[in-house]
């Protein structure tokens, strides 16, 4: 059983417009971001977990099903560096659709190549 293993200079077009697709799906997340206001959930998160110790955060403290760990622990280091602003506060998720993307174009491009695009759009 061999496996043949794809270039990059075999699916030019679609790389680009996977590029393309991506770079415009990021914008749009950033744009949405940065002036829509917090939800309830978000907002709850910020008023109830961000100003809490790291180690309060992590062993919950005060329990509830609202406290993500990693995503409160990310803004609450986010707040401290960057301000507290919607788009500061929801960098750590706009972080996490890039590695996503990233992933997720790559485990495509390994596995099924051809089907890259249609997965993307």
């Amino acid at each position: 059983m061999s496996t043949t293993k794809v270039s990059y200079k075999t699916f030019p077009v679609q790389l680009s417009l996977i590029a393309i697709v991506g770079l415009g799906i990021l914008w749009y997340i950033i744009y949405k971001a940065a002036t829509t206001s917090f939800t309830h959930d978000e907002s709850y998160t910020y008023t109830h977990y961000v100003h809490q110790g790291f180690m309060d955060i992590i062993s919950y403290k005060t329990p509830y099903t609202n406290n993500h760990i990693l995503n409160t622990v990310l803004m609450k280091y986010c707040e401290v560096f960057f301000g507290s602003s919607e788009l500061s506060l929801r960098l750590p998720n706009i972080l996490a659709f890039i590695l996503y993307s990233i992933f997720t174009i790559l485990l495509l491009y390994k596995y099924i190549p051809k089907l890259m695009f249609p997965f993307i759009c």
